[in-house]
This record gives structure tokens, C-alpha cells and sequence, in this order.
């Protein structure tokens, strides 16, 4: 019974959690290489915006709406965002036709904690 109930202490035993990507705070920047060419190869004449999506953990695709539109190589993006794993994706889109996502971009934040209010106070 003992070498069972030792098993089981070590299958239970806590881990600590690992970021995947680098570890960034509040204001982090996700850039990215400007897109030039269609898939094709042959040269976007038009306009390129791009797409970004952030969804928390490690998923492999999106299903959410982007959080935001851009025209230019990087954004501010990480504020509003909780302490956490996190993943972006980024699409380019010219004349209205979307690229494929591209690779995962996983990042983790760690925001400072903040000390909770002092109780007990008296004033005499």
C-alpha cells in the first residue's frame, strides 16, 4: 500500500508553469516583416493592413474577431491584458483578401502584483 500512496503523492506533486515565448509586461510591442509578395510570388500592389488576433493559452488557430487593425509593422498590445499565457496570430490583407494566419506568436504576461489595501486602521 505504501509504495501506491507514494506513486500517487508524486503524480499530484504541483508544477510550476512555464511561459512559452517571452515573458513581457503591460507595454509590450508585437511587431512583424512588412508582406510584399502574394503567394504566387508576384508583388502586392496594393495597400497591406494587417489583422491582429491574441487569444489566452497555446491555441494553434483563432475563432475570436482581431483586436485591432494596422497599417503599420508594430503595435502597443499588451495592455488590458490579465497576467497569463497568450498567443497572436497576425493576417495581412490587401484589397479586401486575407493572407493565411500567421505562425503562433505565444507570449506570457506578467504584470507587478499589487499589494492589497492596509486594514485596521485607527485613528485616536
Amino acid at each position: 500500500m505504501r509504495p501506491l500512496l507514494l506513486a500517487l503523492s508524486i503524480l499530484f506533486v504541483p508544477v510550476g508553469v512555464e511561459a512559452v515565448g517571452p515573458v513581457v509586461g503591460a507595454s509590450c510591442t508585437i511587431s512583424w516583416t512588412a508582406v510584399t509578395t502574394n503567394t504566387d510570388g508576384s508583388l502586392i500592389t496594393l495597400p497591406v493592413t494587417y489583422e491582429l488576433y491574441v487569444a489566452p493559452g497555446l491555441p494553434t488557430t483563432v475563432g475570436l474577431p482581431p483586436v485591432l487593425t494596422s497599417a503599420g509593422l508594430s503595435v502597443p498590445d499588451c495592455s488590458g491584458l490579465a497576467n497569463g499565457q497568450y498567443t497572436a496570430f497576425l493576417v495581412a490583407v490587401a484589397g479586401g483578401i486575407k493572407s493565411p494566419l500567421s505562425a503562433p506568436l505565444p507570449f506570457m504576461v506578467q504584470l507587478p502584483l499589487v499589494p492589497t489595501a492596509p486594514t485596521g486602521g485607527v485613528v485616536r
